[in-house]
């Protein structure tokens, strides 16, 4: 499984986007420092635009964490990308977060590219990434969560939010419900929505989102 690096601008758009919404937390960017303090895990990819984007965002005690199957597209990312501020970690996303692996104990913001069309197997996977939110946040008190999902039929903000409030039903409840956002747009040519969790943020104060429709306070 493998992140969709393009050029494409909309996707560019939500990366931006997907960044000022780590930035909106006070934990996670605490005002005094100015930069990201915990990791940003995401699958990783020789192109990396999100490292190119987030690197000058990070504090000295923060990283983006890769995560990638093939050996050999690691060992290209170690070379290409020698020295910056990232680290590369051989396996599957899902069965790391599942296992609670060492690699993510300062995770802070979560990016999981999908890739499928709503389903069973997403779902079981969201549910993991669901269960991993809670924990960070109970831990950190902060945790952002994004989800890009290629799908031909969510296209439009009632779809996504019914689809949402399915999949993640004890997520989105409770006192302090998680702040929300979701935008649809066209990586290529696929449909994505692209889904922002925030754990922990204040529900006064909305993430952002690329004409995008805040779903939930």
């Amino acid at each position: 499984m493998r992140s969709n690096f393009t050029n494409n601008a909309s996707k560019q758009e939500t990366r931006v986007a997907n960044l000022r919404a780590a930035q909106r937390s006070y934990v996670l960017c605490p005002p005094h420092r100015g930069k990201l303090v915990d990791d940003w895990v995401e699958l990783a990819g020789v192109e990396c635009p999100t490292l190119d984007l987030i690197e000058s965002a990070l504090s000295r005690r923060a990283q983006m964490i890769g995560v990638e199957r093939n050996s050999s597209i690691l060992a290209e990312c170690r070379r290409i990308h020698s020295g910056r501020r990232a680290s590369w970690v051989e396996g599957d996303l899902i069965n790391l977060v599942m296992s609670r692996d060492t690699c993510l104990q300062n995770a802070g913001v979560l990016n999981y590219d999908g890739f499928h069309t709503p389903g069973a197997p997403l779902e079981e996977a969201l549910e993991i990434l669901g269960d991993f939110a809670v924990a960070r946040q109970a831990q950190a008190s902060h945790f952002l969560l994004i989800i890009n999902v290629t799908t031909a039929y969510l296209k439009s903000t009632a779809t996504t939010l019914r689809w949402i409030e399915r999949v993640f039903p004890k997520y989105l409840t409770g006192t302090l419900p998680p702040d929300l956002t979701a935008c649809v747009y066209t990586s290529k040519t696929k449909p994505m929505v692209n889904v922002q969790i925030g754990y922990g943020y204040d529900p006064h104060s909305a993430l952002s989102a690329i004409e995008g429709v805040r779903l939930r306070a």
